[in-house]
């Protein structure tokens, strides 16, 4: 009998979790601290026509749709067919590259019924998916939608990228975070959305010490007013991994 089961909608777990996908270069110490929670970590695999310094992020490559529906990046669809054996598992239909847009189509970021992306550039499974079940189709500049947005709640995100934040703020709660202390090997600086991902209904993990942030402790002030607390999972800065996608959570309410 199962003890799991898969979160009905991404980024937003009900009850604790208990499997994630993660970057493969997480921090021994994240790793550690996940797994002490009892959190089996999925890494990734490298892309390697991606830019180094995302091309292991799990928001580059696989997006979770609902329940136990995933598209990926068609070049590491027999890795993930792999790993997430009982999943209904789709292949896109893009094959990112390097350069920017050509690398965002799997990027995508869904909090509750919204779904925020630059459309145009959306892999077409992914699409036609969300078009189908009538979630609401938020269109952006930002490509890079999940690496900028933290979801906290169905109607509260913290968002790294300004014009995504004017675009929520008639629709829920948003925050604004200045990303200039995100650590991301080779750029100048990572996005909120890349440090970090919900591991219970009230939990979000971050990986890092959010509070070496400028807008640290008002990013823990507002996980507080909506009744989630922060994990910080290393003493160090946040560093972007491409999030932390929580898939599934216990059954009973565990931890």
């Amino acid at each position: 009998m199962l003890t799991y089961e898969y979160i009905s909608i991404s980024n937003l777990p009900e009850k604790s979790v208990n499997k994630v996908i993660a970057d493969y270069k997480i921090s021994k110490a994240a790793l550690k601290k996940l797994n002490q929670k009892g959190i089996e970590v999925i890494l990734t695999k490298r892309i390697n026509r991606l830019y180094e310094a995302v091309s292991s992020h799990a928001d580059m490559q696989i997006h979770h749709l609902e329940k136990d529906i995933f598209v990926c990046e068609p070049t590491v669809y027999d890795y993930y067919r792999n790993m997430l054996q009982d999943v209904r598992l789709i292949s896109g239909k893009v094959a990112v590259k390097a350069e920017y847009p050509f690398d965002i189509a799997y990027n995508i970021c869904r909090v509750g019924d919204f779904v925020f992306h630059n459309f145009k550039y959306t892999d077409s499974k992914i699409y036609e998916y969300y078009e189908k079940i009538g979630v609401k189709l938020i269109n952006v500049k930002q490509g890079y939608s999940k690496c900028s947005i933290c979801p906290i709640t169905e109607k509260a995100v913290i968002t790294s990228d300004i014009k995504i934040y004017k675009s929520c703020e008639n629709i829920m709660d948003v925050l604004y975070f200045n990303p200039h202390d995100i650590v991301l090997n080779g750029l100048n600086n990572g996005l909120v959305g890349g440090i970090c991902g919900k591991i219970s209904k009230n939990i979000l993990a971050v990986n890092g010490d959010i509070t070496l942030c400028t807008d640290g402790y008002k990013f823990i002030d507002f996980c507080q007013k909506h009744h989630v607390d922060v994990c910080n999972l290393t003493d160090s800065k946040p560093v972007d991994i491409g999030s932390i996608i929580p898939i599934t959570q216990n059954k009973c309410s565990g931890w």
